[in-house]
Order: C-alpha cells, then structure tokens, then sequence
C-alpha cells in the first residue's frame, strides 16, 4: 500500500494579498471564504497536520478538520522584515533584497534561509516516507515550495521557480522508498458568480 502526502499553502492572508512578508497574521476574510469553498474538494484524510502559524490554524477551520501542530510546517523565518512590504523592502533595502532573491543561503535579514527550510522540509519528506494511508499538511507556500524542489531532487536555487498562490496544492505518494509528486494544482477558489 502507497502513502499520499497532500500539502496545501494556507489561505490568503493581507500579507499574502499585498506582497508582504509573513508575520503570523490571521486569513483575510476573501481568504476564509475561498478556504471554505475548497475545502469539499480535499480527499479524507487518515492524518492531519498544520503549521503552527494562525493562517495554517485558521486554514484547517475553514476546511472544518481537526489539525495537529507540527512545527517542523513552520514558514520561512523573514526576520526583521516580517509584516513588511515587499516594495518597502526593495526601497530601503535593495541590495539585500536582492542578495536574499539571488542567493539561498542569504540570512542578513535576521531571519532563516531558503536553503536551511529546503533541508528542514526534506528532512520532514525523509521522515514520513514510509507513511500509509493519506495525510493532509496545512503549511505555507515556502514549505509547498521546498517539498516540491526536495522530492525532485532539485537545488534551492529553482525556489523562486515555482508560483505557489494561496491553497495550492502538491499531492505526493510515497511506495516507502520515495516521494513522487503527482501533481500540483492551483485552486481557483472564487466564488462560481467571480470566474
């Protein structure tokens, strides 16, 4: 028997909505509702897990499960530039802005690096590899990132390569000797009226 991993990107928040860095914030009212939306289009799951952050908690509760915190779904660390936008950023900032856009190991903003959460989330993939049955894992869009990068074996440097909007899903199966991804889908989450 397979194991399926399933990782959905928690739904919008304002910081997700106006390019800004994450800071714990809750989900924006437009988010809560898509996530309500979506959430009859999940499998049953035999396990699930969130990040331990509000949106992730908040996500779940849309979706109307019960989730276990696993902080090991922790967002990217954004250091000082946490709740801060991405253009205030580049302003203030332009040359670690770009060093931090250009190089996976940059941490000069205080905060974690892309190519530290790229192990912390492949150690996660290692761990679970053996798994049966179908898990859910409510996370953030860096960690959807990294465990797409991690199970094909690619560098840190492709993160920036791969969109991941609010409740995009990466579903993953596992024969117990390795992930393979199978897809990734991005939710059209507006009400039927707004497509």
């Amino acid at each position: 028997m397979t194991g399926r991993l399933i990782l959905v990107a928690h739904a919008e928040t304002e910081a997700t909505r106006s390019a800004a860095f994450p800071f714990d914030e809750p989900l924006a009212a437009r988010g809560a509702a898509a996530a309500a939306r979506y959430a009859t289009a999940l499998p049953q799951a035999t396990r699930i897990l969130r990040s331990p952050a509000v949106a992730a908690a908040e996500t779940a509760a849309a979706f109307g499960c019960e989730a276990t915190v696993d902080p090991m779904l922790a967002d990217l660390d954004c250091g000082r530039w946490r709740g801060r936008p991405l253009g205030a950023i580049a302003d203030e900032e332009p040359e670690a802005l770009g060093a931090w856009l250009a190089d996976p190991s940059y941490e000069g903003h205080g905060g974690g690096s892309i190519a530290a959460l790229l192990i912390r989330v492949g150690q996660w993939l290692e761990a679970g590899r053996t798994n049966r049955g179908t898990m859910l894992a409510i996370t953030h869009g860096a960690v959807v990132r990294c465990a797409a990068l991690a199970v094909l074996g690619a560098s840190a440097n492709g993160f920036w390569r791969l969109d991941v909007a609010p409740l995009t899903r990466l579903d993953l199966s596992s024969d117990g000797r390795r992930w393979v991804l199978r897809q990734i889908v991005q939710i059209d989450a507006r009400p039927a009226d707004q497509k």
